[in-house]
């Protein structure tokens, strides 16, 4: 009786060890948050450089499990250990009409317990033409979004880890300029060698400076993840669902009608609650899945599919594409090169572009519990 009640003792001591050390940024910023709740639109739509290559293959659905990527902690910060002490990351991604992503990340463990990621990433908007009241071409301005992010992460038991990312984002526009701070927290937990559930909650934000005088809420999103290693396939499968805060708010407006529908909607007023009730989990479900070849691992094929990409994307009554990314990766000793496409709308498509080295080599600090 001893060993399970001191083991039971421990978990406890150190989970609200834990909660204490994310409750207080967590608090604020879903206080922050509140008014975010009908999804509002910032002017500014994410774009999900942060998760690397093999991220955006995945459509972020690998936020249970550790991969050795060095930009994963971007989904989830539960994933960052010191595992990959002094790796660097390099990602770029090429959208239409000139606009470019660029991020820079790395991890590295300073000592034993806490393992430290950066991140800077620069997207460009490109420039758009500038006009005057009469509507005469009058040059052009430009638009960028920047921000600098730094996460960490502790181990509370062999299976259970959290973690949490601080954000300041500097976004602009011509002459006007947002600043924006936010917090993502996570957590991960292992249910053995091949399989892994997780939790997170990210962008709890608030706009400190406004472009003007009024500030637009920054729209929080909560998510769940889990994957799964087939024992005899070299196949692993992960499933996320994502933005669980907006359940039966979700909404998309669909450019060929004149209102605004809501996602579960489909057309028709006579849905039964089953039928609804399925639109929406597509709507919050995403899955993907990653095929490895060699021993030790050096190639992989990802993809993956999300729903809500597609309704939002895709046109009304014809099959497309919109929603699926597909990629691949491949490791020569210390490099690891990813990249993906993903569908964006119609006839276009995205490219991302991932580098990663281990610059300080096997010099690693091994990580340890509490």
């Amino acid at each position: 009786m001893i060993a399970p009640i001191g083991k039971y003792m421990f978990l406890r001591d150190h989970l609200q060890f834990g909660l204490r050390l994310w409750f207080f940024p967590l608090g604020i910023m879903m206080v922050c948050s509140v008014n975010a709740q009908n999804e509002s639109y910032n002017g500014f739509v994410p774009l999900d450089n942060y998760y690397g290559a093999s991220g955006v293959a995945l459509s972020g659905t690998n936020g249970s499990r550790s991969m050795n990527d060095v930009n994963q902690w971007g989904i989830n910060p539960g994933i960052l250990t010191g595992t990959l002490n002094g790796e660097v990351g390099v990602n770029s991604s090429f959208y239409p009409s000139k606009i470019s992503v660029f991020s820079l990340t790395s991890v590295l463990q300073l000592d034993s317990i806490w393992p430290i990621g950066v991140r800077l990433l620069q997207t460009s908007f490109g420039e758009t033409d500038r006009y005057d009241a009469e509507g005469r071409n009058i040059g052009t301005f430009r638009s960028s979004s920047s921000s600098i992010s730094l996460g960490t992460s502790r181990a509370l038991s062999q299976d259970l880890r959290i973690g949490i990312a601080l954000n300041y984002h500097l976004r602009n526009i011509d002459s006007y300029n947002s600043h924006i701070l936010s917090v993502d927290i996570g957590s991960v937990y292992s249910l053995g060698d091949n399989s892994a559930v997780g939790l997170s909650i990210s962008n709890l934000g608030h706009e400190i400076i406004p472009f003007e005088t009024e500030r637009t809420p920054i729209n929080w999103d909560l998510s769940i993840y889990g994957s799964k290693k087939l024992r005899y396939l070299p196949l692993e499968l992960f499933l996320k669902f994502q933005k669980l805060n907006y359940w039966n708010r979700l909404s998309y407006l669909n450019p060929f009608d004149e209102s605004q529908n809501d996602f579960d909607n489909g057309g028709s007023s006579e849905s039964s609650r089953i039928e609804n009730l399925v639109r929406e989990i597509f709507a919050h479900m995403v899955v993907g899945g990653q095929m490895s070849f060699g021993k030790p691992e050096k190639f992989w094929l990802r993809f993956s599919y999300d729903h809500l990409q597609n309704r939002q994307l895709g046109i009304e009554n014809i099959r497309s594409l919109e929603g699926i990314a597909l990629g691949f990766g491949i490791a020569v000793k210390e490099l690891k090169i990813d990249y993906s496409w993903e569908r964006l709308y119609f006839d276009t498509g995205v490219h991302h572009l991932s580098l990663s080295l281990n610059i300080f080599g096997d010099k690693k600090v091994a990580p340890r519990r509490f």
